[in-house]
């Protein structure tokens, strides 16, 4: 369609979209005459046909359920696996230090701190001299 002119293109392009959209309304309005007349001539069939439809929906969402909790249920198991391997390489705090070596540390972060009055600082007196 090079040798076309651009509004003939167009107006191509208009038609197919035109085309397409009625096939499409055409299909619609046929299943709705034929669902509307099927529910006059034989509702038990139609019946029949609805409730296969619905428990393929139904079966398709039991499995979805299934699938998610198999994907969690292996989730978890590697989760413990690791938990398990962590714990093994003593890198988790069920591992951490007891009581008794924590009031060890504790010492050593007291010694840091200063009571005030005997630090290096309140050697010097106000009036930047020290007192002996």
């Amino acid at each position: 369609m090079s040798h076309v002119s651009i509004s003939r293109s167009y107006t191509v392009l208009l038609g197919l979209e035109a085309y397409v959209k009625t096939r499409k309304r055409g299909k619609r309005f046929m299943r709705k005459l034929v669902h509307g007349k099927d529910k006059i001539l034989s509702p038990e069939e139609l019946a029949k046909r609805e409730e296969a439809a619905r428990d393929k929906s139904e079966s398709s969402a039991k499995e979805a359920r299934f699938l998610e909790m198999k994907r969690e249920a292996e989730e978890k198991d590697k989760e413990n696996y690791n938990s398990r391997l962590l714990e093994k390489l003593h890198l988790t705090r069920s591992h951490a230090p007891t009581h008794e070596s924590g009031e060890i540390g504790q010492r050593e972060t007291d010694s840091d701190v200063q009571v005030s009055g005997t630090g290096p600082e309140n050697a010097i007196a106000p009036e930047g001299k020290r007192s002996e």
